[in-house]
């Protein structure tokens, strides 16, 4: 250009060219250069902390909210799978395994609300892929279509055009998700950080550059800049840039310290203020589409601003890599401003990079202060701001976080503020600066006549500097209203959820901000520049105004139901010309065509007659939602503008890589020989980490069933160690090696009904060493047994041990096992024959009995005899104390150990002190003397038998309900039939109420009040009495009903003292009046609950909904015709979510929801880990007060208290102490034993039920003892008979003393501060059964009350207790043994031993004792079991199928239960079965409609790849890799493998564009070759 303009001079000097011709050329040609350099941004989107979108974003900025807050619910499940399996094992000496609220600090930060959600489905990704799919890119990609559709140019649009993609990412190869996938072949393009922007060219086929940059924290914005740079380089057309933040995946605090100094202390991010202590790192993404500014004003785009310059730099050589650099940062300003060509006075506010660090903010002053100072003088006339102080450093997105803010500020006319401002920073002269902080919202005024100009600071970690100079987009003039009569308005989504969604947003949308825009722009951007689906509808509009009215008609009637001449709706779905029985809307892709040619031709007509023919449209509009391509642009013939229009509503879905996913998709390791008994075989290999397995039996594994302790089969340390050598040989041949720091973590434990449990050995290859880590699942998550390392030695030692010179002045004995109970052992372990003893060190001799000399040519290092060898002595040394083994520290082995063998022991540490440790070095040889191995710092550690015996007793474990989030059901859209729905006639009601209508249910709405009344046929009142309830379903049993709603407690609170009679009272009357008027089959009766359940993030439980829940278990086991369903909600809980979940008739039992969210009970066994954590010292002063006092159980605790030390123990029952009641003879002995026992003990007769008796008695307590130490809460009554026969007085009885007596307990012994509180609930609670509703309903009270107490940070437990054997309720009413009953019965020495391991737990509710297997296979269960348990009940009972569960629930499908869909009941044979079942097991699906193409499911190379694989294993030779696309759909690969179809079976399928696109796609990778190709469509 230059060139061009030095000609034009020479001209006019030669007088060649006259100077006004000169002048007008050369500001054509500084117009044209400037044009060029302006880029306009004309889309944008971002999902930042504190909402979903820029909108939300900048209504955060406009109100000043601060967005650093607690880690979201959603978050936390994603981040305890990522802890548990990833970051545990990376660091173990940092492992996080207590997930509890009150154990687990998470960082204040600014968090994406979700992670692990995503519509895979709008992008054609499999759901097998969307789940190994960094979380990262998923986001992004999400943000990147929403910005091309805010731009007008969503759906094809730009396919195809020179558009580029730059993204700006720091840590771009964080391996935090990459591990989590690193098995799966799918994660490598998920997490590879160059896909994050070609996955975005890939999928729109865009052909522009496509880069990924990291420069740190200023990597978002140094992507805009290299788009605009590409722009004005012409070496692309468009483009898409942005940045995006990395995912905390552990934001546990002290987990990750690496930033530290960086970071503010209190989370608080102060920038510019003096108090300015730190940053705080948070998450973020964002993106804008750009153009050249000429270009869009031309195209008729909408403009949010102008980039009018940028400037990137570096800070070279400065104080350090990290440490900003002012100078390079006002060089870097300096250039931004000349490049943009404006003069620095009329920038007016500067977006800052403004961490808030103490080092920070004052180099980006001053460099400013310069920058400036360079063209001007003038002070205080530039606002200063930054979105960091809302919601912290987001890093890689924070340079586009920044932009956005300017350009909606600018959009705005307003100057945002900057929060957390209060006093200077002492370090910044800002009244000589040319800068002020904008620290309020005030009103945008231009300088003089000229546009607002902004500027936005971006400085990486890196030292990479970057400015872009931003300007208010130009005035556009209004747009004139169109003179055409009508328009026509597309509305398409993928899904129902989405095309809702859809419908809301715009009617959302038009009775606000896009009130004022033009229907011909408006149409014209949803037509052309919008994605068309498979749901389609299309209104015919003249206006705005008139399309508002017409999405709210739609709405209101319902978009299937309306059947207005001005809208149509259809869904439609191209499928197979070979399907013979199509369902409604399905279409073969000749018939699309010939729509399509239909309706090319009625657009033809359109656009040739000036008047507009709304019949034609009528039709155009029929051929659209049938599925027809349609030429929308076309149709505009005049220039129209895009607008702004909402964006696709995403419907997601949960996708996370759960290593059981991954392994089914991986398929079955291969088959071989056992390498060992103790290594049964390598089931993954990868480059540095290798697994072996082996499933242990008690069958089959003899150092299982000769080694118990305590009565338990525990595999030997030893066995370990002979595992260890084995896995040595198996790499390195016999060589000598060592074994170092083998840890003993946790017993493993095999029982008959665990037995083929399965041990991992997880082999890391490190150095030329092999670090082993031995695990297993139990059912309650991976537990680690052993961890230590291998390497190789050198050389064997040479030297002999003098044997006969150790055993000289040693006593001689024979057996060293004489009175140890401790162990019982095999035979196998027979094997010391003498021993020699001396002060601190021993010599024994070890001989295997020859009967099992033929283990010797399997086992290297035979368990039994290297377990004697090693631990035999260490039994004896301190009498009456258990050790086991700790630590080998080093263990050196040489040569196998022979038939005989010596070991010589010496004792290391004291034996004085407490003696919890003993440490020894042992030398083992034959009896030559020659060494055989060495062993140096073995430990063994001291163990409390008690605990032990608890905590790994798999006969008699601890077991409690957990809640699992869990993916919804497959759901009805419709609720048919009459509904009577019984609610409080509040707000929430009424949104319930019209949901259930819009979904189709027809609403019978009684609300609670003083009496029964029918206000109409519809609507009714009723009193809260029984006879009320009886009187309204008489009324209402003319009818068919098919469904009942119990809506009282929606709105609860756990304190308001109505709820027994809006709960329990009221659902009983409910019930019991449904059965009197037969209202009880094929009904449904759903009862809705208010956080009754403790999921996760409740801050209290509502135990009176948890009674109500208790009591509809009872209803579900007694009235099995009555649907019940519980469904347990909290104040964020739509009326959307819930009505959707109400209208999936097959729903499970109990559901509940936090806010959307929906988890799904599972009764589990606890980990060991948490059982014996929270130790608890009984106080021998003070007072231990013990409820239902004449019973068995609360005598049996007494006595059991006062026998652990003395103790004073006050009773209370309602019985007094009468000499004539034979129940007092038992309590009489009780009382003396305790007594004898040296405690103190007092009976008080008081009735728990009645305030006044109790506050009596408890004051007596204290005048006595003091203080009230802790509560057994043991009162309570037997349920007997059905529900239907049950009056009131009858429920009392069993309700109020557990209900009512709980809370008074509770209330009356606050001002104790009890050390604990102990509720004695059941079993019942759990599983229900006949007879036993108040009961349930009692003792499921008490299991959320004690909940709640925890959550308020009070000790409590309510055990679920089996029925005892010896005393209580059980034997009086013959149910001792357990046999009839889910979990065996326990004896009162263990159930109260069990007693004390649960005290010491800090879960608050948690039943003990064996299970009764056979009746788990026999009745099913209401309460979901967990995989371990399912897995105890099929081996138990020989089965291969699940628990039967009699809630209705599904449990999740594994590979095989694949639903199939697409053709007639019973047309599908097995090979269709069998491949459906390959097919969507290789994509990740459920449901698979045999007819979907391999593409349309998302399919791809890699995919296909393994679908062949597959293939092949299951129908050898029948299919190669092209079969996929000849015969794309299951029911076409079946129709050839059976040769049903004669013209199928001898001619393969051309396959259509896009699946020879995707062939030509896969000769770049050669996954497909030319031969291929042609061989497919000859």
């Amino acid at each position: 250009m230059s060139d061009l303009k030095k000609y034009i001079f020479s001209q006019v000097a030669n007088n060649t060219l006259s100077k006004e011709d000169a002048k007008k050329l050369l500001n054509e040609l500084q117009s044209g250069e400037k044009k060029s350099k302006d880029v306009a941004i004309i889309g944008m989107a971002g999902r930042f902390p504190g909402g979903p979108d820029k909108e939300a974003y900048w209504g955060n900025i406009v109100r000043g909210i601060n967005l650093i807050r607690d880690l979201p619910e959603p978050r936390k499940q994603a981040i305890q799978y990522y802890i548990e399996n990833i970051f545990n094992k990376q660091y173990p000496d940092r492992a996080i395994t207590d997930f509890r609220e009150d154990k687990i600090s998470y960082q204040k930060q600014g968090y994406f609300e979700q992670v692990h959600q995503f519509d895979a489905n709008v992008f054609g990704i499999s759901p097998r892929e969307a789940a190994v799919i960094d979380p990262i890119q998923r986001i992004f990609l999400e943000e990147v279509y929403h910005a091309m559709e805010d731009a007008g140019y969503g759906g094809d649009r730009i396919l195809g055009s020179n558009t580029g993609v730059f993204i700006g990412r720091n840590h771009t190869k964080s391996l935090s998700f990459d591990l989590m996938v690193e098995d799966e072949p799918l994660g490598v393009t998920g997490t590879w950080t160059g896909i994050l922007s070609s996955r975005i060219s890939y999928l729109f086929d865009l052909k522009g550059p496509s880069i990924v940059t990291d420069t740190a924290c200023s990597a978002g914005l140094v992507s805009v800049h290299q788009a605009c740079m590409a722009i004005r380089s012409g070496e692309c057309e468009m483009a898409l840039a942005g940045g995006v933040s990395g995912v905390q995946y552990n934001p546990v605090i002290g987990a990750d310290t690496s930033l530290a100094t960086y970071e503010s202390a209190d989370g608080i991010v102060k920038t510019f203020d003096d108090r300015a202590n730190g940053t705080v790192w948070s998450e973020g993404a964002g993106v804008v589409m750009l153009k050249s500014l000429e270009q869009a004003i031309k195209d008729g785009d909408r403009v949010y601003a102008v980039i009018r310059g940028s400037a990137a730099n570096n800070d070279g050589r400065s104080n350090g890599y990290t440490a900003p650099n002012a100078l390079a940062q006002e060089e870097m300003l300096v250039k931004a401003w000349k490049d943009a060509e404006v003069n620095p006075e009329q920038v007016s506010y500067i977006e800052a990079h403004g961490t808030g660090t103490a080092l920070g903010d004052p180099i980006e002053i001053k460099a400013l202060t310069n920058a400036f100072k360079r063209f001007t003088d003038k002070k205080q006339f530039c606002a200063i701001g930054t979105a960091k102080s809302n919601m912290g450093h987001l890093v890689g997105a924070s340079g586009i976080a920044g932009l956005i803010k300017v350009v909606m500020a600018l959009q705005a006319k307003k100057l945002p503020s900057t929060i957390n401002f209060e006093k200077p920073n002492q370090f910044i002269n800002f009244p000589n600066s040319p800068v002020y902080v904008s620290s309020e919202m005030l009103p945008w005024q231009p300088t003089a006549d000229a546009p607002r100009i902004a500027g936005v600071n971006s400085f990486g970690f890196s030292g990479t500097n970057c400015h872009v100079v931003v300007q208010e987009a130009p005035s556009q003039p209004a747009r004139m209203k169109s003179l055409d009569s009508s328009f026509l308005f597309p509305i398409s989504a993928k899904s129902v959820v989405s095309f809702e969604a859809l419908l809301e947003s715009y009617l959302s949308y038009f009775e606000g901000d896009g009130e004022g825009l033009a229907i011909q722009d408006v149409c014209y951007t949803a037509s052309t520049g919008r994605g068309h689906y498979n749901l389609r509808a299309m209104i015919i509009a003249s206006s705005v105004s008139d399309l508002r009215m017409k999405i709210r008609s739609v709405i209101e009637s319902g978009y299937e139901q309306c059947t207005e001449d001005w809208f149509l709706f259809a869904e439609h779905k191209v499928v197979s010309d070979s399907k013979r029985h199509r369902e409604q809307g399905e279409l073969t892709e000749h018939e699309k065509k010939e729509h399509s040619r239909a309706a090319a031709q009625l657009t033809a007509d359109l656009v040739a007659k000036p008047a507009v023919s709304v019949i034609k449209q009528t039709f155009l509009a029929s051929y659209y939602v049938k599925g027809a391509d349609i030429g929308f642009d076309k149709l505009y013939t005049s220039a129209c503008c895009r607008v702004r229009l909402p964006v696709y509503p995403y419907d997601r879905k949960a996708f996370w890589p759960e290593p059981a996913m991954i392994d089914a998709f991986r398929g079955a390791g291969k088959i071989q020989e056992h390498i060992h008994p103790l290594l049964h075989k390598l089931a993954v290999s990868s480059r540095d980490k290798d697994i072996f397995t082996t499933e242990l039996s008690l069958e089959e594994h003899w150092p299982l069933t000769e080694h118990l302790i305590l009565g338990i089969n525990i595999l030997p340390g030893t066995a370990y160690v002979e595992a260890f050598k084995q896995i040595a040989i198996y790499y390195w041949g016999e060589v000598p090696v060592e074994i170092a720091n083998m840890a003993f973590l946790a017993p493993l434990v095999v029982t008959a009904e665990t037995d083929g449990y399965e041990v991992q050995y997880v082999v890391t290859h490190r150095d030329g060493m092999l670090d082993i880590e031995v695990i297993s699942d139990d059912g309650t998550g991976w537990v680690r047994h052993i961890s230590g390392s291998l390497r190789q030695l050198s050389s064997v030692p040479e030297q002999r041990v003098d044997l006969e010179e150790l055993k000289a002045g040693k006593a001689a004995q024979d057996s060293m096992y004489s009175n140890n109970t401790d162990f019982s052992f095999g035979p196998r372990w027979r094997c010391s024959e003498r021993q020699w003893v001396g002060d601190n060190e021993f010599i024994h001799n070890n001989k295997l009995s020859p009967e099992f000399w033929p283990d010797l040519d399997v086992y290297y290092l035979h368990p039994s005899m290297l377990d004697q060898s090693a631990n035999g002595f260490s039994q004896t040394i301190v009498p009456g104390t258990m050790y086991l083994p700790y630590i080998y520290t080093s263990m050196k082995i040489y040569a196998p150990l022979p038939a005989e063998f010596y070991t010589v022991t010496r004792l290391k540490s004291s034996k004085s002190g407490q003696n919890e440790t003993l440490t020894f070095d042992l030398i083992l040889c034959d009896p030559d003397g020659n060494i055989l191995a060495e062993m140096t710092d073995y430990n063994i550690k001291r163990v409390d038998r008690k605990r032990f015996q608890a905590q790994n007793d798999k006969d008699s474990a601890f077991y409690r309900v957990g809640w699992q989030v869990a993916a919804a059901d497959s759901q009805a859209s419709e609720i048919s039939g009459r509904l009577v729905f019984l609610n409080n006639g509040d707000e929430r009601s009424q949104q319930l109420k019209s949901e259930l209508e819009h979904r189709g249910a027809t609403v019978i709405n009684v609300t609670l009040g003083d009496q029964l009344a029918k206000i109409d046929p519809v609507t009714y009142t009723v009193g809260s009495g029984e006879a009320d309830h009886l009187a309204l379903f008489e009324m209402l049993a003319a009818e068919p009903i098919a469904h009942v709603v119990h809506g009282y407690l929606v709105d609860s609170i756990p304190d308001d003292d109505t709820l027994l009679d809006k709960g329990i009272y009221s659902v009983i009357y409910t019930i019991k009046a449904m059965l009197a008027n037969k209202v009880s089959s094929q009904v449904s009766f759903t009862v809705l609950t208010n956080q009754a359940q403790q999921t996760s993030s409740e801050q209290q439980i509502n135990a009176y909904g948890r009674a109500v829940e208790g009591l509809c278990k009872a209803i579900s086991v007694e009235y099995g015709k009555i649907a019940t369903r519980v469904i347990d909600i909290d104040q964020h809980t739509s009326a959307e979510c819930l009505v959707a979940e109400l209208a999936n008739a097959e729903g499970p039992f109990s559901v509940a929801f936090r806010s959307e969210e929906r988890f799904m009970p599972q009764f589990a066994a606890v980990n060991p880990a948490e059982i014996g954590s929270e130790p608890v010292s009984l106080k021998s002063d003070g007072c231990y007060v013990i409820t239902g006092g004449s019973g068995g159980l609360a005598l049996e605790t007494a006595v059991h208290l006062a026998g652990k030390q003395p103790v004073n123990i006050v009773l209370l029952s309602r019985s007094a102490m009468n000499p004539d009641d034979p129940r007092m003879e038992k309590v009489s002995e009780a009382l003396s034993t305790i007594e004898v026992a040296g405690s103190h003990v007092q009976y008080f007769s008081a009735d728990v039920t009645d305030e006044a008796s109790l506050a009596s008695a408890l004051d007596k307590a204290r005048m006595l003892y003091g203080r009230v130490n802790g509560v057994f809460h043991c009162a309570g009554a037997a349920g007997r008979g059905l529900l239907m026969d049950k009056e009131q007085p009858v429920f009392d009885k069993v309700l109020l003393p557990k209900i009512r007596g709980t809370v008074l307990l509770d209330r009356l012994t606050q001002q104790d501060e009890t050390d604990f509180m102990v509720f004695y609930s059941s079993i019942s609670s759990l599983f229900a059964g006949q007879g036993q509703g108040d009961y349930t309903a009692a003792n499921s009270f008490m299991d959320g009350y004690a909940e709640n107490l925890m959550l308020q940070g009070r000790r409590a437990l309510a055990i679920n207790w089996a029925p005892w054997m010896e005393t209580g309720m059980a034997v009086d009413y013959g149910v001792g043994s357990g046999e009839g009953t889910y979990v065996y019965g326990l004896g009162d020495t263990e159930a109260l031993d069990m007693l004390d391991t649960m005290l010491e737990s800090n879960l608050p509710v948690l039943c003990g004792g064996r299970l009764n297997l056979a009746i788990f296979d026999e009745r099913g269960s209401i309460v979901p079991l967990s995989e371990g348990i399912r897995q105890q009940v099929r081996k138990q009972v020989g089965k291969d199928t699940p628990a039967k569960s009699s809630s209705g629930s599904h449990e999740a499908a594994d590979a095989k239960d694949v639903t199939l869909t697409g053709f007639e009941q019973g047309a599908a044979n097995e090979n269709t079965q069998q491949l459906a079942v390959i097919w969507a097991t290789t994509l990740g699906l459920k449901e698979i409609d045999i007819y979907d193409t391999f593409t349309s499911l998302g399919g791809d190379s890699i995919l296909a790849i393994e679908l062949q694989r597959s293939l092949e294993r299951r129908f050898p030779g029948s299919f190669d890799i092209t079969d996929i696309y000849s015969y794309p759909s299951v029911a076409m690969m079946a129709d050839y493998l059976n040769g049903s179809s004669e013209e199928i079976s001898t001619e393969k399928v051309q396959p259509d564009d896009d699946e020879l696109m995707a062939m030509l796609d896969g000769l770049d990778s050669g996954d497909s070759s030319i031969d291929d190709i042609l061989q497919a469509v000859e």
